[in-house]
């Protein structure tokens, strides 16, 4: 159907070609070039000039003028042509020893299969792109590079790493002045918006929401608005505001269906089906869950958030004794693991082993010339190198021997056996040494201290301290007691504070949920944070560093990587 419209519009912009001046390979390469841009972009009927340009620039050999021209064809080629004049932009281009230009060939080929969510092959092209792009002077470009690798971590949910690469982006667009800049301005706002979100900055991915809409009211940008709206969706229902959330969302897939964007109409989908489950009409949640399940089955999109929704209709199939239901969501549900246990660890480690590592060696590379610089003026600048230098070495050797810790106490922490009924047994060497304090006692009765003794190993034993915002007040309140002598007895009797001690039963529970179910590798941070009581993921983090001695991320790159 595409192919025959794009003829249909060639043909008639023949006709369209005749009632304008005669241009032909004569002309200047800019008198075909202003022709083209009287076009909008994704008309076809560019292509009367857009192939003199290529005709002439073959003709002549003009390389940097085809690569010009091929990178314009793919913004004007309909979807299905798009990778094929990509391609022919990176031919030209290679033929040329410009390194600004093939820098911008292989990124454009990068957004060519961005935009067809390939994102391991644009990750692939983004890579070879940055290097060519980094001795170059094109900082827009290098921006432009910045934001897509940026978006790539938002997609495999590495929120942490990609909130400095799209804010650094995002400031800078802010200062640009054209259309253009501005549109690049917004989408950056609308990814932080999403990244927020996730992290659980409600309020804050509420003002960027706020800021977009301000901006784009004199763009009129449909799209953008779709965007806006679509995130702020779930901003609102992350907040179980779902009457308003419902509206947000359903104002914004009209124009996703226009567009085409099989991507967030999934997640359009996935989100009205969340609220509506939620609120308890499952059975409205569920066809919305089906439908994003078919954007799954024809185009082989899904996302970690994704996989809640097959968590909850395999729940529903079950309690309402549907077992043909529940075999299609068991199977639905492990051909999106295999999906996200290949693909996204594949993306995920080519982001850590290729790009951080190189921008690692680009920081190293500035510190090392920095010195290097220095001892031309001063005679310590060579003891500057030097120094730098054994601090290079101390720091690996230190890196090393810090690794092999943490593996150590990973290893520890994965083949001893916590239970609940051990809640005082240390997990690794790490672990704050319990010792019972004799200072600064209140006098409490040995009745109360073993009534709250008791109702303590009931806590633990029914694993209350999962419960999200337990204050000790809280706790102390469900004890009939106050919170000083709760503290107290906690001090006295366990040799930490309140707040440890919750830490610790939370970090051992996890631990052993994790080594009993392998489903919790593929949860998100905030996910985790939520399911075992954390306020957020950065809560969680601290408190496992604090308990186990290893970093929260070292564990889970360990664990998938043993558990494959």
């Amino acid at each position: 159907m595409k192919a025959k419209l794009y003829l249909i519009t060639i043909f008639l912009s023949l006709f369209q070609y005749a009632q304008e001046p005669a241009l032909s390979i004569e002309n200047t390469y800019t008198e075909l070039d202003s022709a083209i841009r009287k076009f909008d972009e994704d008309d076809v009927s560019a292509f009367t000039y857009i192939n003199l340009l290529i005709k002439k620039a073959k003709t002549e050999k003009d390389y940097w003028w085809l690569y010009k021209a091929y990178r314009t064809a793919a913004a004007y080629a309909p979807e299905d042509e798009e990778l094929k004049y990509g391609d022919s932009c990176l031919w030209a281009a290679k033929h040329t020893t410009d390194s600004l230009l093939l820098g911008n060939a292989y990124l454009t080929y990068g957004l060519t299969f961005n935009s067809k969510r390939q994102y391991d092959k644009a990750l692939a092209h983004y890579l070879i792109a940055e290097k060519y792009l980094y001795n170059t002077d094109d900082t827009f470009t290098k921006y432009k590079l910045l934001t897509a690798i940026g978006l790539i971590k938002n997609y495999v949910e590495l929120f942490d790493e990609a909130i400095p690469l799209l804010d650094s982006s995002n400031t800078y667009y802010s200062k640009l002045e054209t259309r253009n800049d501005s549109a690049f301005y917004l989408r950056t706002l609308i990814e932080l918006k999403d990244t927020h979100t996730d992290l659980g900055k409600y309020e804050k991915a509420s003002q960027m929401y706020h800021q977009g809409k301000a901006l784009n009211a004199s763009y009129k940008d449909a799209t953008i608005e779709a965007f806006l709206d679509l995130y702020e969706g779930y901003n609102q229902y992350r907040q179980k505001n779902y009457a308003q959330a419902i509206d947000l969302v359903q104002s914004a897939i009209p124009q996703l269906y226009k567009k085409e964007d099989f991507s967030r109409i999934a997640m359009g989908d996935f989100y009205l089906g969340s609220i509506y489950f939620d609120m308890g009409e499952k059975e409205k949640g569920i066809s919305y869950f089906k439908k994003m399940d078919s954007v799954f089955v024809k185009e082989n999109y899904t996302r970690p958030r994704f996989r809640e929704a097959y968590e909850k209709m395999l729940t529903y199939y079950e309690g309402e004794n549907m077992p043909f239901e529940q075999l299609w969501a068991v199977n639905q549900l492990l051909a999106v693991d295999q999906t996200l246990n290949t693909y996204f660890k594949n993306i995920s480690t080519r982001l850590k082993n290729e790009y951080d590592t190189q921008q690692l060696l680009r920081e190293k590379e500035q510190i090392e010339k920095n010195f290097e610089a220095e001892s031309k003026r001063s005679f310590y600048g060579l003891a500057g190198i030097i120094a730098l230098s054994l601090l290079v070495l101390g720091l690996g050797v230190y890196s090393l021997r810090l690794r092999a810790r943490y593996k150590k106490q990973y290893d520890q922490l994965l083949n001893a056996t916590i239970t609940e009924e051990k809640s005082e047994e240390v997990l690794t060497e790490n672990i704050i040494e319990i010792t019972k304090s004799t200072q600064n006692k209140i006098s409490i009765s040995n009745e109360v201290t073993q009534d709250i003794l008791q109702k303590l190993q009931e806590f633990e034993n029914q694993q209350q301290f999962l419960e999200s915002n337990l204050t000790q007040n809280k706790l102390a309140k469900s004890f009939n007691t106050n919170a000083t002598y709760l503290a107290q007895i906690i001090k006295n009797e366990k040799g930490i504070t309140y707040a440890k001690y919750i830490n610790q039963l939370r970090i051992k529970y996890l631990i052993n949920q994790f080594k009993r179910d392998a489903k919790y590798k593929n949860y998100t941070i905030t996910g985790l944070a939520e399911e075992f009581g954390f306020n957020n993921s950065k809560t969680l983090r601290n408190a496992f560093k604090e308990v186990s001695g290893i970093p929260f991320s070292y564990f889970i790159d360990q664990f998938a990587k043993e558990t494959v």
